[in-house]
């Protein structure tokens, strides 16, 4: 619990032999290392090591593409994590904060990102996952300028397929796939992350939400509509998502993109007169986009995963065996904490303190999965 409790441990023993419990002081350092805005400040825009108090060999990596994720690698932890921090006072204004931590303990570990320690202190909490080293969807796409073949693509639309239809299963949307949040594990698998925007569906089966949340380009219609006219939306916008995403592996741009975030709203509202260039594709990947890219009434997910293991641009896949297929591409990763597949950028300040009285809403927040028995002991 929060209020004006100390800054709870993680319980559970990490790495036998090798450090025990993760104690407070370990974890209070821990965080301070996190906030600390005299780190922060004194970072270079790529990664910086610090080493752990009376554990020379301990390495912390900070990530600062996305504020508030920090890659991590220390002996408390016996693999690589990743931490995504949430300033209180700004959880407590997002009804959807709760889902992200719901949907990581869950879902299926085998599509989305896999979360092993969610805890807190006065100002934050902490969700601490598998950190993938293999970058994201959209750095794999660059590297490919900007196309991939088709084959590669019906590869990771077809994990990307069974991710979603995961966190539906649950009853769950989640609001804003694009390539971004679909990461690669060093194997070269897709694993669906950032369920900061994920909500659930209410009783009816819609989100009544009037806030547009998620990235323009990848919004769909009857989201905007709902902002503008309150109408409602269902588990289909994540389906259109994937067929922004599917256009953009084969051709190279998002369908509707535009310099001004308001003509992207525009185009998409009337997507219906935006001719999508598909000249340069193969008819069933024609077939699929506009499948996808249409009225929620027609689009395809309406029956889940089923409408696109029978459909056309999937033919040979063995959905089955799909997790354990060979990827198509395998990133160079040359070790757990490798960071050549992300764009590095600059480290923000993640240091606020929070109003009084804002802790009630996070009272049983903390969480772990280490038993004393998940890790062997070292040789």
């Amino acid at each position: 619990a929060l209020g004006s409790a100390p800054s709870p441990a993680l319980p559970g023993r990490l790495a036998p032999g090798q450090g025990g419990n993760l104690t407070h002081e370990k974890l209070t350092w821990l965080q301070s290392i996190i906030r600390s805005p005299h780190h922060a400040s004194s970072l270079t825009p790529s990664w910086k090591t610090r080493l752990l108090p009376s554990r020379p060999s301990s390495l912390l990596l900070w990530s600062s593409k996305y504020p508030g994720i920090y890659p991590l690698f220390i002996n408390a932890f016996p693999t690589v994590k990743s931490i995504k921090t949430f300033p209180i006072e700004h959880a407590a204004s997002r009804a959807s904060f709760r889902e992200e931590r719901e949907v990581l303990l869950r879902g299926d570990k085998r599509w989305i990102t896999e979360l092993h320690y969610a805890f807190q202190d006065d100002n934050y909490l902490y969700l601490a996952m598998d950190y993938y080293p293999g970058g994201d969807l959209l750095t794999l796409l660059s590297k490919f300028g900007d196309r991939i073949p088709e084959a590669m693509a019906q590869f990771y639309l077809a994990q990307m397929v069974l991710a979603i239809d995961s966190v539906h299963r649950l009853g769950y949307v989640h609001r804003d796939i694009k390539p971004d949040n679909i990461l690669l594990a060093a194997n070269g698998h897709i694993r669906l992350g950032d369920f900061g925007s994920c909500l659930r569906l209410q009783e009816d089966g819609m989100i009544h939400s009037s806030v547009a949340v998620g990235t323009p380009d990848y919004l769909s219609p009857e989201i905007l509509r709902t902002v503008q006219r309150g109408e409602g939306y269902g588990l289909e916008c994540d389906w259109w998502a994937l067929g922004i995403c599917a256009y953009e592996m084969l051709l190279g741009i998002t369908p509707f993109y535009s310099e001004s975030i308001s003509e992207t709203y525009a185009k998409i509202i009337n997507f219906q007169v935006h001719k999508l260039r598909d000249y340069i594709i193969v008819k069933k990947a024609c077939s699929l986009i506009s499948g996808l890219i249409c009225e929620r009434e027609t689009r395809l997910g309406r029956k889940g995963s089923s409408d696109f293991k029978s459909h056309l641009f999937f033919h040979g896949v063995d959905w089955d065996s799909l997790h354990d297929r060979p990827a198509p591409f395998l990133p160079e990763v040359s070790n757990p904490t490798d960071t050549s597949n992300f764009d590095l950028e600059t480290l923000s300040d993640v240091m606020n303190r929070a109003p009084i009285g804002v802790h009630l809403a996070f009272i049983g927040y903390s969480y772990n999965t280490i038993r004393s028995n998940d890790y062997s002991r070292p040789g």
